[in-house]
C-alpha cells in the first residue's frame, strides 16, 4: 500500500526541480509491476532502481541493504545530493 500523501509528495519535489528516484529491494523480475504500481498510485515520473540479482533482493544486510547503499553511494559519487529519502 502507498503511504497517504506519498504520491503527492513526489510531485511537490519534482516541481522543486528535484530528480525523482525510486529505490526498491524488489528483484529485476518485478520492475514492470513496480512501474505499473507507481503509475497507478499517481507517483511522479522518475528513475527506478531494482535489485539486479535475486541475491541482492534478499532482505539482509548482505543483500538488499548493501544493494541500496551501493546505489545511494554511486549517485552521490556522480554528484547527486540526496535531499529527501
Amino acid at each position: 500500500m502507498a503511504r497517504p500523501g506519498g504520491a503527492a509528495l513526489t510531485h511537490v519535489e519534482a516541481a522543486r526541480g528535484h530528480a525523482i528516484v525510486y529505490l526498491t529491494g524488489r528483484p529485476y523480475l518485478l520492475a514492470g509491476p513496480a512501474r505499473e504500481w507507481l503509475a497507478r498510485i499517481g507517483a511522479a515520473p522518475g528513475t527506478l532502481y531494482v535489485a539486479p540479482t535475486l541475491e541482492d533482493a534478499v532482505p539482509s544486510r548482505a543483500g538488499v541493504a548493501e544493494f541500496k547503499l551501493a546505489v545511494l553511494r554511486a549517485r552521490q559519487a556522480d554528484g547527486c545530493v540526496i535531499d529527501v529519502a
